[in-house]
């Protein structure tokens, strides 16, 4: 009898996972269960804390601090092979220390810096040491992927109920959190039920829609990319829709931005002068074109496809204040003090990379943002040597950044999503510059389907006769 075909995963390698040259074995499921505890903990509310004495420690800075051990014994035992991308991200994350104290001070800078460092290099060792292969991605995929469509549905039931409730529900057990301005406490968070078009800007678990949004549609290309089958496959591309609920223009045009690069994965596999080798530095070259090319450019483009154009107007000149910011203060940044801007507008960016930028200088996003551009070749570049369901998955990582990057100019990543893209980062980085090559297509699946108790007694015979005739030819007993 043929064995039934397995439910989850397509073509990926059915041999144990080795950990690190040393060729000692891990077990699969141990090895990417750090990433999956980090990614549960993305999801909790910022209400989900511990203060101690002044420093608040939130679900993924408090699964962080309980997986470091893991990381430095993983480091220990099976270290990783080390690029530039890593040496760059440490910089890049220690300079915002650096940063911190030479503006706040030995130990004001150490402590607020340190926290921001810890937040940021931490997820991203937490996925360096967690992926080797695109078999631990399509492992990690199907564990996490109720977890995505929990958040989505979560909107969607605030949606239906026409206000806010997970996080309200977090704070009635941990008590409100503390709303931060500057970096100084300013009382109590209160929750906001905001609407547009009618209809509740639905935010989940996370501190904002827009952060809701943008986490779900990371997750689209990657789902649909994955090679997964049946279930996984539906509901983590089904949570990703669910970004729609946020009513975020960002989100919507981010979900279209990823079908639309899928869509041109499969135009360009008809045509042989078309690559993703190619294809990357047109994608990462054109918006820095529109931008010195046009009149108003790239952020005014941006706005007039957005819902609001008075939020697209406001986005603009936190720009073109908070670049003159960053021309000011170009090597450590102003730290959480506000920029120079109009007496009416508030002190929030609503762009990572231009918060980066004015909080710590120029170097940590530039630095961040070549990495990423960097881990864009490097998959596009694998893509090019591996068979078609490894290449589609590849391409899939390359969307998924492309819409960090497009996110990270229409929103600052913070909480559970800041978590996330350094999580990924570290994910795409360790499968773009693996020095193993992409799984080779053949046989099924590395999670073996669950099978009846009668079937596998039926099949036991069959399978002790096999050894015991192999045991003749070679001589060597099956025991």
């Amino acid at each position: 009898m043929a064995a039934p075909n397995p439910p989850f995963i397509d073509r990926a390698r059915a041999r144990p996972q080795l950990s690190s040259a040393t060729g000692e074995d891990i077990h699969p499921i141990g090895l990417i269960m750090p990433a999956v505890l980090m990614l549960s903990a993305v999801v909790l509310p910022n209400e989900v804390r511990i203060d101690i004495d002044g420093q608040t420690l939130y679900a993924s800075r408090l699964m962080g601090l309980a997986l470091l051990p893991v990381i430095l014994q993983r480091l220990a035992k099976h270290p990783i092979r080390a690029n530039l991308c890593d040496l760059v991200i440490l910089l890049a994350t220690a300079w915002m220390t650096v940063a911190f104290t030479a503006f706040y001070g030995l130990e004001q800078g150490l402590v607020r810096g340190g926290v921001l460092t810890f937040d940021a290099i931490v997820p991203y060792m937490v996925a360096r040491t967690s992926f080797r292969d695109l078999s631990d991605l399509r492992r990690f995929l199907v564990i996490v992927s109720p977890i995505v469509l929990l958040v989505g549905l979560s909107m969607l039931v605030e949606v239906l109920a026409g206000r806010a409730l997970v996080r309200p529900l977090a704070a009635q057990v941990f008590g409100a959190p503390i709303n931060y301005e500057g970096g100084e406490a300013v009382g109590r968070f209160e929750f906001n039920n905001v609407r547009r078009f009618g209809i509740l800007r639905a935010a989940g678990p996370f501190s904002h829609a827009i952060l809701a949004g943008a986490f779900l549609v990371s997750f689209l290309p990657i789902y649909l990319s994955s090679g997964l089958r049946r279930w996984p496959i539906v509901i983590g591309s089904a949570a990703a829709v669910f970004a729609v609920l946020s009513v975020s223009s960002a989100a919507i045009l981010g979900l279209v931005v990823s079908v639309g690069l899928l869509v041109l994965d499969r135009i360009q596999r008809l045509f042989d002068f078309l690559s993703w080798k190619l294809l990357v530095p047109i994608l990462v070259a054109l918006p820095i074109l529109i931008q010195l090319v046009t009149e108003n450019g790239l952020f005014v483009l941006l706005g007039r496809v957005t819902f609001d154009p008075q939020t697209a107007y406001f986005r603009r000149l936190i720009w073109e204040f908070g670049t003159q910011s960053v021309m000011n203060y170009p090597l450590f940044g102003i730290g959480f003090t506000g920029y120079e801007r109009l007496s009416w507008m508030p002190q929030t960016v609503d762009a990572h990379w231009l918060m980066l930028a004015i909080r710590f200088g120029i170097f940590p996003p530039l630095a961040i943002l070549g990495v990423t551009i960097a881990a864009i070749i490097a998959l596009a570049s694998a893509a090019g040597r591996a068979g078609p369901a490894d290449r589609r998955t590849l391409a899939g990582l390359v969307v998924a950044l492309v819409t960090f990057i497009f996110f990270g100019f229409t929103v600052a990543f913070f909480g559970g999503v800041n978590t996330w893209f350094y999580l990924f980062l570290g994910m795409t980085v360790a499968l773009g510059f693996s020095p193993r090559p992409a799984p080779v297509e053949r046989g099924r699946l590395a999670i073996p389907a669950p099978q009846p108790l009668r079937q596998r007694q039926a099949r036991m015979p069959f399978a002790s006769q096999r050894m015991a005739s192999a045991s003749k030819v070679s001589g060597v007993s099956p025991e």
